[in-house]
């Protein structure tokens, strides 16, 4: 069971000239409504960089747009696996 993700819902990402170029993870990961061990998931998996001041994990925002289309467009999706109802029918299973 897989839960929805808010990607479709955060606003257009446009270059403001006060905002920084960092988002705090923890700020990130609760607006996309994920747990603490899929965003280490996600690090690791999907190749997202964080980076480390004092102590803190941030995300480079236009890294994390990149990341979130690339999620939109579906290129991280799997097709469903549809087994057989008996593995040793198939000699899968000795």
């Amino acid at each position: 069971m897989s839960r929805p993700f808010k990607f479709d819902q955060i606003p257009a990402f446009e270059e403001a000239k006060d905002a920084s170029r960092f988002v705090c993870s923890e700020s990130w990961r609760k607006s996309c409504g994920i747990s603490r061990s899929t965003l280490k998931r996600w690090c690791s998996d999907f190749d997202l960089k964080p980076v480390f001041l004092y102590g803190r994990k941030y995300f480079d925002r236009r890294r994390l747009r990149i990341f979130e289309e690339r999620v939109l467009k579906g290129e991280f999706g799997q097709a469903r696996q549809v087994g057989k109802a008996n593995p040793k029918e198939e000699g899968i299973v000795a």
